[in-house]
């Protein structure tokens, strides 16, 4: 990614809810604003100045990076298939809490448990269906695959736990963020259609 733009830094860094190999889940209960707070502490313990950085979330990711610039004046926000928040998306995203704690109920009732039961823990449910579901004509099995080691990456309860993030979400005052924004949808995008990106600009 640095050869995209010279002289430029990039930072990835993954929220204490994830409950990833990356992240273990914190257990600790959060929304769009704690995970932004949790940004913009990180961005202050590395000693970079919010103003030049380019924040840029996908999904879920969406919502914070909105909240941050709301936080502190950034550079620049990018939205990457943004969620949005409303009772359409809280529902169906309580719907998969609603999944995955069934597939984790039945996997629980399993003698003997297995090593692999034991790291799935019932996210096959959403591995399983998430990576076609929710990605366009033109995907590959490729991307499938990619997605589907990202979810069997998270634990159950990390994933609830951001879950709840969305559905409790509300939508971002995207009209008092003063730096620029880019949104970027996919024409086939089912969990963050192209209209529901384009009402941003009417904001």
């Amino acid at each position: 990614m640095p050869i995209l733009v010279p002289n430029t830094s990039f930072v990835s860094a993954a929220d204490s809810g994830e409950g990833s190999c990356l992240s273990k889940y914190s257990g600790q209960k959060q929304t769009v604003k704690t995970i932004a707070q949790d940004a913009l502490a990180l961005l202050t313990s590395l000693s970079i100045p919010p103003d030049s950085v380019i924040a840029v979330g996908h999904s879920m990711g969406g919502l914070v990076v909105s909240e941050l610039a709301l936080e502190a004046e950034l550079a620049g926000v990018v939205l990457v298939g943004p969620v949005s928040a409303n009772p359409l998306a809280a529902a169906a995203f309580s719907k998969r809490i609603e999944t995955v704690q069934k597939g984790q109920a039945s996997l629980a009732d399993k003698q003997p448990r297995s090593q692999l039961t034991e790291v799935l823990g019932g996210m096959e449910s959403m591995a399983d269906t998430i990576p076609t579901a929710a990605t366009g004509s033109k995907s590959t099995a490729t991307h499938h695959a990619f997605i589907r080691a990202l979810l069997l990456s998270q634990s159950v309860e990390g994933y609830i736990s951001h879950c709840n993030v969305i559905s409790n979400a509300t939508s971002p005052e995207f009209p008092r963020i003063l730096c620029p924004l880019l949104t970027i949808v996919g024409g086939d995008d089912k969990v963050a259609p192209a209209e529901e990106a384009n009402k941003i600009a009417t904001r």
